[in-house]
């Protein structure tokens, strides 16, 4: 299954990291789009918002902004969670419990939390006894189906 750019259709953005980055996704997968404060924030794929935290100002790349990230967690038919990280404090449009069709505008981006600068940070994960995991996406883009993304270069939301 491949998943939705999470910004709006026709929109371009640059993926700067990808999985195993070099700066903060070492043993992950999880995807960073540089985007000025306030971009619309979209489903990737549709589900129930099992959480939304809006409630930090500050961003930085100093460690103690690591849990101070807004952030909103979107559960999947199939149990998998989507979550978006590093939002616009004041800029959910998403509620707990509301459930969510893929495109739907659902935050706007912001730079909360550890972060260097405005940008979305996107990833899927599943639970684990004691953690999480996070998962591989293909994307769908203008390019096609089944798309993986590779950092530095830009990609456009169908």
């Amino acid at each position: 299954m491949s998943y939705r750019f999470p910004f709006e259709p026709h929109k371009t953005f640059l993926l700067f990291q990808g999985p195993d980055g070099a700066l903060s996704h070492k043993g992950q997968f999880a995807w960073d789009f540089p985007m000025p404060l306030g971009t619309p924030v979209c489903a990737a794929r549709a589900g129930m918002v099992i959480e939304v935290v809006d409630e930090f100002d500050e961003g930085g790349d100093d460690i103690k902004f690591a849990e101070m990230a807004n952030r909103i967690l979107i559960l999947h038919d199939d149990g998998t969670i989507g979550a978006y990280f590093h939002l616009l404090r004041g800029g959910m449009r998403a509620k707990f419990g509301d459930r969510v069709e893929t495109g739907a505008v659902i935050a706007a981006s912001g730079s909360s939390g550890r972060s260097t600068g405005p940008h979305l940070h996107f990833e899927v994960f599943r639970k684990l006894d004691g953690g999480r995991e996070t998962l591989p996406v293909r994307f769908r883009t203008t390019d096609g189906d089944g798309v993986v993304l590779e950092p530095g270069k830009s990609y456009r939301a169908d």
